[in-house]
This record gives structure tokens, sequence and C-alpha cells, in this order.
């Protein structure tokens, strides 16, 4: 999956949604994505042979939003870690979501 496809498959929950941070204030609930980290791997010839990429999606919401977290992670459908952080000073709760993606070079192309 591309960040572009991570966006398109974002945009369906139906909440606004951002790549790393918003420009503007925007009301909660709302989901900020972005890719946390790319390695990739060559073979010994210098060849490119596969590409990790770690993605992270949060998830702020005024009130647990049980509903909201279960699209999500039916929407996703990786391996997830999930950590849930209540902010005090926000008066909000943030999901945070990691997931990863293998990929061999030649499927990228």
């Amino acid at each position: 999956m591309t960040i572009i496809e991570l966006k398109a498959k974002l945009e369906t929950i139906g909440v606004p949604i951002a790549y790393r941070v918003f420009k503007e204030n925007v009301k909660l609930p709302f989901i900020v994505f972005y890719q946390d980290d790319t390695d990739i791997t060559a073979s010994d010839g210098g060849i490119k042979y596969k590409q990790d990429c770690d993605y992270v999606v949060e998830l702020y919401t005024d009130d647990k939003a049980i509903e909201l977290e279960r699209k999500l992670e039916n929407l996703l459908c990786y391996d997830l870690t999930k950590n849930e952080t209540y902010i005090e000073e926000d008066k909000m709760y943030m999901i945070k979501y990691e997931f990863s993606e293998v990929k061999k070079w030649q499927e990228m192309e």
C-alpha cells in the first residue's frame, strides 16, 4: 500500500483526515496519518530487493469511540499495534495504530 492508497482508505471513514498535521483547527473526531519509517534492503549486488514501510494512524476523539475504532481497525486489516492515550490538556483521546508493510521491489514498480 502506498501513502496515497492509505489516504484513500481513510477517507472512507467519514471524518476529517490530514497527513501529519492539520493546517487549520478541526472539530473532533479526526484522523492524522503518516509514514513513520522506511527501510530499503538491497541484495549483495546492490540491487534493491525489498522495502519495509512503517505507517502510523492516529484517531482523536472527545469520547471513547468504540464503533469508530472498530471501523478503522477493520479498514486497516493489518497486524496492528494499538495504544490509547488521554490528552488531559486538550480533553481528548488519541488512539494510535502502527503497522508495517513489506514489499518486494518488483511489486512497487
